[in-house]
């Protein structure tokens, strides 16, 4: 009697040994990872897919992409200050949707009930410092321009604002002195950076 108890406990672990082992092979099923949905403009016959989320009635996450992806103008509401003309532009790192692979800064302050206004005039309330006045390249470097309306002055941070380099005035030869208005400034990711301004090599305006 000892001997067939120890024997069929012994089949009884074998068997169980089996059951566990073959659980352990088959696991979980991973979540679907790695997306790499190419925008609509790159494949027009592109659409994003669920990872297993359940879609709303009425919704899919294809409409939703190109909802994403599409380019608008003031016709659909696109305002003075925008980065782009559609949400894709900003936001396809690594794929569309994805993060942004631009990084902003924007310089103002909060008024009396805590609403932040943006700067309109990064050198003064002249009224003719008009355009993009700050820009931020891809190592962080933060770059100010602004117009006295006589010149056009450039200054950069390398510590996201905490300490400014001395101005440098940008125009040079006959325009000195005259009229420079309307400063607008552009970095890279590579740290280059372009100025661009309205000005003139005679007195006034």
């Amino acid at each position: 009697m000892p001997h067939r108890c120890v024997s069929l406990a012994v089949l009884l672990l074998g068997t169980l040994a089996v059951v566990l082992a073959s659980i352990a092979q088959q696991g979980p099923t991973e979540a679907p990872t790695g997306f790499d949905t190419a925008t609509l403009a790159q494949s027009a016959g592109s659409q994003s897919v669920s990872n297993g989320i359940a879609q709303p009635a009425g919704d899919t996450y294809a409409l939703d992409q190109s909802k994403f992806e599409r380019d608008h103008d003031a016709s659909t509401g696109l305002g003075p200050v925008f980065n782009a003309r559609a949400c894709v532009d900003c936001h396809q790192n690594p794929v569309s949707g994805g993060s942004s692979q631009f990084t902003e800064i924007r310089a103002g302050h909060n008024d009396a009930n805590g609403n932040f206004v943006a700067a309109a005039a990064m050198g003064g309330d002249s009224g003719f410092d008009i355009g993009r006045g700050i820009a931020v390249d891809g190592f962080g470097n933060v770059y100010a321009v602004w117009s006295d309306n006589q010149n056009i002055f450039l200054s950069s941070s390398s510590d996201l604002g905490n300490i400014w380099a001395s101005p440098v005035r940008v125009n040079r030869d006959g325009t000195v002195g005259k009229s420079n208005v309307f400063p607008w400034i552009a970095a890279d990711a590579y740290g280059h950076v372009v100025v661009t301004w309205l000005g003139s090599s005679l007195p006034g305006n």
